[in-house]
């Protein structure tokens, strides 16, 4: 089931995701997100690169891609096809030679769309939500 998609806490997700730090913790208004390497600001609230602009898209699919998460003794990998995106989990790894073997076992369809940026955009959606709720266990 989808969460109903929320721009503000998508925005201020993606932020996050991208090593952004929250500099405005009491501002209801405004939401001032600092990386604190480059020194870079967005503002959260209002922006829409994350769901209009393909290059902070990507940049965001491309971190969710190479993450390697485990939670509950499982390992999580994610996959994005060109309409939908997909969670796995590995199911057990083995060696066979020098070369090492991963099953992995689906575990559902996060989105799917008719338009590419609409379901990559909702597909992030779903794994950031995902990944709040499970990140502390």
């Amino acid at each position: 089931m989808t969460k109903e998609f929320e721009l503000r806490k998508y925005n201020m997700l993606c932020a996050e995701l991208l090593g952004y730090v929250n500099k405005t913790l009491d501002d209801k208004v405004f939401n001032i997100h600092e990386h604190p390497i480059t020194k870079h600001m967005i503002e959260t609230n209002f922006t829409n690169v994350f769901t209009e602009d393909w290059n902070w898209i990507m940049m965001v699919k491309n971190i969710i891609v190479d993450l390697d998460l485990s939670f509950d003794s499982k390992s999580y990998r994610f996959y994005f096809s060109q309409y939908a995106c997909k969670k796995y989990h590995v199911d057990k790894e083995y060696k066979y030679k020098t070369r090492i073997y991963t099953d992995f076992k689906t575990l559902e369809f996060k989105t799917e769309s008719n338009n590419e940026k609409e379901a990559v955009v909702l597909a992030i959606w779903e794994f950031l939500n995902w990944y709040n709720e499970n990140k502390n266990k």
